[in-house]
């Protein structure tokens, strides 16, 4: 297989570890933060995925904000629940 692990939500508490767990062991691994392609914006995603070659994807974004996602449940399914 070629190319890198590519994960969504790298700067959030499980992308962190992954990829550092991953770079750890010699794994490729190129993450994403919300910045470059929030996972609700499809054309970002599928953009990041084209410029990556990724052999494999890994989505470890998540609406975690238990308070706020009550207020914004929406926001909250289209995370969690949608992607």
């Amino acid at each position: 297989m070629s190319g890198p692990i590519l994960v969504f939500g790298a700067e959030g508490q499980l992308g962190r570890q992954v990829m550092t767990l991953a770079k750890a062991r010699g794994i490729e691994v190129s993450g994403c933060s919300r910045l470059q392609a929030d996972i609700n914006d499809f054309p970002a995603v599928s953009t990041a995925i084209s410029s990556a070659k990724p052999r494999m994807v890994l989505n470890a974004a998540a609406y975690t904000a238990v308070d706020r996602a009550e207020a914004e449940p929406e926001a909250a399914f289209a995370v969690n629940v949608v992607y």
